[in-house]
């Protein structure tokens, strides 16, 4: 049996697709010993799977230009039995189409609504983009109705959430690690400047030594955010995406808005039984959807009983995530537990 994964972009859309990919496998190999599970993703972003998933099952594109899509869809025609379209949109529908024109499977309301006149099954009755579920645990549900139609008889099915990250020996430290996470692509996601520097203020200098993540476009972003503080902060901007997964399982605290680096952090520390903190900040989006799963979410939506905009902009967004203040993220950083 030969099955394709279609989940292109983004870095933290990836990572939430993995536990949906591990379960499939899961669930299926025991009586199909020669299964064989692909994932279709944009070749630049495709290291932050590479913790999880083998190198060999990824079918890579080496650029975003449709043209390259249509080019890779049409060399994949009938080569596989499945094709399950995690993104729902309209150009990952449609390719799902070329691929497998008999057999392709989606989300019933998908992100874009033209997506879904291109499967032959879908699942979920529910708006993904507006649904509070987790993308994640939608994700698992979509697979869940995907075993369930291929009549998987091996008893109650396996949806546990695993990243397949693996796990390095942590070193004791004389003090605990703290990382902040504040650049993201979105301009709405960004939380302002000076509240990292009144947060950043107000953390024990004594308890945690201090980092900020960022990819070497965010360098002059995160200095500035440095240049404001008294703390000692280590910038670090060198890791490469497969390697932020063991650097942020050598972290107490991460703090961070809704992008990738969050989203591996999250991955990262889940499995982990010390006592943990991430911290995500969400204005533009929910937390509830698409927070640091397991971990806790401060979603501008929640606070104020709004509806997340998906607004890339501050001026269509209203500047949302600047509603969560400094203390709020303070108190959470003495009080939040996993979930």
């Amino acid at each position: 049996m030969k099955i394709l994964i279609i989940k292109l972009s983004s870095i933290g859309d990836l990572v939430h697709g993995i536990p949906a990919y591990l379960a499939l496998k899961r669930n299926l190999i025991k009586e199909n010993p020669n299964l064989q599970i692909d994932w279709l993703v944009y070749e630049s972003l495709a290291p932050s799977l590479f913790q999880s998933i083998k190198k060999e099952n990824l079918v890579i594109l080496q650029n975003r230009k449709f043209t390259t899509l249509i080019r890779k869809a049409s060399e994949l025609k009938n080569q596989y039995d499945y094709v399950i379209d995690l993104q729902g949109l309209f150009k990952t529908a449609l390719i799902s189409k070329i691929i497998a024109p008999n057999s392709n499977y989606g989300f019933k309301l998908p992100r874009e609504d033209w997506a879904r006149y291109f499967y032959k099954k879908s699942f979920c009755d529910y708006k993904s983009i507006e649904s509070k579920k987790h993308v994640i645990d939608q994700n698992l549900e979509l697979i869940g109705s995907f075993l369930n139609e291929l009549n998987c008889n091996q008893g109650e099915l396996d949806l546990s959430i695993d990243f397949g990250v693996s796990m390095q020996e942590s070193k004791k430290k004389e003090k605990k690690q703290c990382c902040f996470i504040p650049a993201t692509t979105w301009e709405s996601k960004h939380w302002a400047l000076e509240n990292w520097v009144h947060l950043i203020q107000g953390l024990d200098e004594n308890q945690y030594n201090f980092f900020m993540t960022g990819s070497p476009q965010n360098q002059d972003y995160l200095e500035q955010i440095r240049s404001s503080v008294s703390k000692k902060i280590q910038i670090v901007t060198d890791k490469k995406l497969e390697d932020l997964f063991h650097f942020y399982q050598g972290m107490d605290l991460v703090i961070g808005v809704d992008t990738g680096p969050l989203h591996i952090a999250a991955a990262s520390l889940f499995s982990q039984k010390k006592d943990k903190k991430i911290i995500g900040l969400y204005g533009p989006s929910s937390g509830s959807r698409s927070g640091p799963y397991g971990f806790k979410a401060i979603s501008v939506d929640k606070l104020y009983g709004l509806k997340a905009s998906n607004k890339k902009t501050k001026l269509k967004d209203h500047n949302s995530i600047n509603k969560i203040s400094p203390d709020m993220v303070y108190q959470q950083t003495r009080a939040c537990r996993r979930t």
